[in-house]
């Protein structure tokens, strides 16, 4: 059945009127086709039935959740608009709202050719609705097609959206970032924003928002009201997810803007397809610091936990680094080496640490490795390595040793050999310092076997890993055997972290470990602890510009929020300074 009548019917009965036939034929025609109407309506009303194509009439389509009450949302089969998302019976939403769902960049880097796509040039093509719980909106922008998919997530009780892109041009294009946006919330005088582990805390009022509030390594939380708040997750399990953020604005009066950006970077061949990430929307009806003590709760519904084998030992480390050669400000050479580092392991032992985290031993130098297998010239040989980690276990410390998987230097053998491990800018260069790929799988399995052979051959415990965020840029090379040039950024930090891991775990299933140079939250699902940079670089640096009475105020709050705010059971490594910052004075 056509989706508008009056188009469709009220022509054909005109055309009736004009027919210059017998009166009996003209008016059988019409009743004909009143009766056809007729049928149809009673069929509708009075029956509850509808032929195949009569649902598309209704102008509104409901994804709901498995438990009706608990949360709808209404969408526009003729606009694709979204209308409302409704929780436990209530409007969330502004009404009348209208809003850009997305949109795309594309273009060359550093040129004036870059152009957001869907503003002003966007067809709504078509909504579908694969199942009660998910509706699919259709769009075309230029030469991109686009399928934007809603979904209730009923493990996780939380909204979710996906998004498919496909290039339908024809020469090669380069998506450079995204967004997507929420429609606006309502929101009363006492809503705010606020985003877990700020130092010094912060909330900001919505109705004193002058720009845009920024969510990047946690999620952001919105208190709309008391009793509602609304916190926006970016799902980093998902293994096509890039870098991401929720930015927060004020919309209006009352209303309250969510839009989460992302640091997509792509080469688009024509019939291209890329899967864009998962974000979830998780809606509670309580005040946001209630939501607060619930956080771990919600990242435990996505997955987002501590390894379940972490050593135990990782709980009360106290590092002491070092490097058997000496200081930093010597060039590691006012020491000696393994042998003459052996007597300094009681003096270590009086400062009261269990663990010893050693800086780089690799030639050719400290986070400069030229060959993983060799040791630094003038450190010594194997056995008297061997002889120093025995001795620092006999006075009961953990030991672990500096991976550093940037693979040095372009100008290496090892580049030489494998030029494919390398990633590449966008006119084909390389770096000439951390210049691997975090996420070529043969690069990956090729550091896997680095921690095993320390592990396997000098009885290391385990590992710091250097700066394993990710690769220093998105990798260009055409070749690259995964899904687009971004991996080689977010995901290649989570895949590079998990080899190594892997590597440690294969030599030492209950004891082994790695602590990460990393300081975003999410990367403690795949190592046994990270980094706190905020409190060496920021929170402690405080003390020294705050009142004192302000700073233990902040301090406090700071170390609830982060308790509260991060992944449950989160380890991280505080720390006044390291060899990376500047001295500390206080």
């Amino acid at each position: 059945m056509p989706k508008n009548l009056s188009v469709k019917f009220l022509p054909a009965l005109n055309q009736e009127f004009l027919m210059k036939e017998s009166e009996y034929f003209r008016y059988f025609g019409l009743y004909f086709k009143f009766f056809q109407i007729f049928s149809f309506v009673f069929s509708w009303i009075i029956l509850g039935t509808l032929p195949s194509e009569a649902a598309e009439i209704s102008r509104t389509i409901t994804l709901r959740a498995n438990s009706p009450d608990l949360m709808s949302v209404d969408f526009n089969s003729e606009t694709g608009a979204l209308e409302a998302i409704r929780f436990q019976g209530e409007n969330w939403t502004v009404d009348g709202d209208s809003f850009m769902p997305f949109d795309l960049n594309q273009g060359e880097k550093d040129t004036r050719n870059e152009q957001w796509i869907a503003w002003n040039n966007t067809e709504f093509l078509g909504l579908e609705q694969p199942t009660s719980t998910s509706v699919v909106l259709k769009y075309r922008a230029g030469s991109w097609e686009t399928r934007l998919t809603w979904f209730w997530d009923e493990k996780r009780e939380m909204l979710g959206r996906k998004m498919k892109v496909r290039w339908t041009g024809e020469k090669e294009v380069k998506i450079r970032s995204f967004w997507w946006r929420f429609p606006t919330f309502e929101s009363d005088s006492s809503a705010y924003f606020f985003t877990p582990g700020q130092f010094p805390p912060k909330k900001t009022l919505i109705s004193e928002m002058t720009g845009k509030n920024g969510a990047w390594e946690r999620p952001g939380i919105v208190q709309l009201s008391p009793k509602r708040t609304a916190v926006f997750f970016v799902d980093y399990h998902d293994p096509q997810m890039d870098q991401g953020g929720t930015e927060i604005e004020r919309k209006g009066e009352r209303g309250v803007q969510a839009t989460q950006v992302f640091q997509i970077f792509s080469r688009m061949k024509p019939g291209d397809e890329q899967d864009l990430g998962t974000t979830y929307l998780w809606l509670l009806p309580m005040d946001a610091e209630s939501v607060l003590l619930r956080l771990h709760e919600g990242y435990e519904r996505l997955g987002f936990v501590v390894p379940k084998d972490r050593p135990k030992e990782f709980q009360n480390l106290l590092l002491y680094s070092f490097h058997p050669g000496g200081s930093i400000g010597s060039n590691m050479q006012d020491l000696g080496g393994f042998r003459k580092a052996v007597p300094f392991v009681d003096r270590m032992a009086e400062t009261g640490a269990n663990s010893v985290w050693m800086l780089p031993l690799e030639d050719r130098g400290i986070y400069w490795p030229r060959d993983y297998y060799r040791f630094q010239e003038g450190l010594g040989t194997g056995d008297e390595y061997r002889a120093l980690v025995h001795r620092l276990h006999e006075r009961g410390f953990y030991v672990m040793q500096d991976c550093v998987p940037h693979g040095g230097s372009n100008e290496f053998e090892r580049a030489k050999l494998h030029p494919e491990w390398l990633v590449y800018d966008e006119d084909g260069s390389t770096f000439h310092y951390w210049c691997f790929d975090f996420n070529w799988p043969t690069w990956r399995e090729y550091m896997k076997q680095v921690a095993k052979h320390y592990m396997k051959n000098y009885g290391v415990d385990g590992y710091r890993i250097d700066a394993v965020s990710g690769s220093k840029i998105p990798n260009w090379n055409p070749d690259i055997p995964y899904a687009r040039a971004s991996f080689s950024k977010l995901q290649a930090g989570f895949n590079m972290q998990r080899s190594i891991r892997e590597g440690v775990k294969e030599e030492s299933a209950v004891r082994g470990g790695t602590l990460a140079e990393v300081g975003a939250d999410y990367f403690g699902i795949v190592s046994d602890a990270i980094y706190d940079f905020s409190g060496c670089y920021h929170v402690f640096q405080a003390a020294r510009a705050q009142a004192p009475k302000q700073y233990v105020s902040d301090l406090r709050r700071w170390l609830f929020e982060c308790r509260y705010g991060s992944l449950k059971g989160l380890l991280r490594l505080r720390h006044s300074e390291s060899h990376d910052s500047l001295r500390s004075q206080y």
